[in-house]
């Protein structure tokens, strides 16, 4: 059985959809030589799936592996980490909760990257309710869900809004992930719709076109409380 390469099909699905890197697609071409190469293609990764994984689920298929291709990448932790419980513990509560398996899975990979890049190092004091509560706001952010504030999943896990969103804040700047806010996003889904409806290209070529071109990020989501 020939085993496919995650990585392979990343870099083919974005020379098809003409997404350029600039000079950070050679850190897709080879193995991470140092512990700053990791960091730089890990926090790549990131912003690769999130500004571009509702495109990829569309094209591709089955779905791109991305833990398979953090395994390919040499991208996964070596040995227990002691703050690997809290990923472990949200995935827990969000399945209870009845997130998409989709999601879980990316709670999971969001926290192991996190201690990746940290090196492992958080604070003993910092608890885990807080860590969590920020995962929480992250995949609603990410998935662009009926979002609460700040506030109400701080009273869902028993901790302040502020709490929330300093965990939050440190998560987004250290995987480098990229978020938009709803009203940019609900401008593009009827934009798609009329484009589509109307003849004008179909829903593919309208994602490439979109592809191509600069997506506006926003700070409101990261502010926001």
């Amino acid at each position: 059985m020939t085993v496919v390469s995650q990585l392979d099909r990343l870099g083919d699905w974005l020379a098809r959809s003409g997404i350029e890197l600039g000079v950070d697609v050679r850190l897709l071409r080879t193995l991470p030589a140092n512990r700053n190469e990791q960091r730089r293609l890990l926090r790549l990764l990131n912003q690769i799936e999130s500004r571009f994984d509702d495109a990829m689920a569309e094209d591709l298929d089955p779905p791109l592996r991305w833990n398979a291709l953090r395994e390919e990448l040499h991208l996964i932790p070596v040995g227990r980490n002691p703050w690997s419980y809290i990923g472990a513990r949200a995935c827990e509560i969000f399945s209870a909760e009845g997130y998409p398996e989709e999601q879980i899975r990316r709670a999971d990979r969001l926290w192991h990257d996190f201690l990746f890049l940290q090196d492992g190092q958080i604070k003993p004091l910092q608890a885990s309710a807080g860590w969590i509560s920020a995962l929480d706001y992250l995949l609603q952010s990410l998935y662009f869900s009926a979002m609460a504030s700040q506030a109400e999943v701080g009273v869902r896990y028993g901790v302040s809004a502020s709490t929330v969103g300093l965990r939050f804040r440190a998560l987004v700047d250290t995987l480098g992930v990229v978020l938009y806010d709803h009203k940019a996003r609900k401008r593009l889904a009827a934009a798609r719709a009329l484009t589509v409806e109307t003849g004008r290209m179909s829903e593919a070529e309208f994602n490439r076109h979109l592809l191509r071109g600069p997506r506006p990020t926003v700070n409101s989501v990261v502010s926001r409380s």
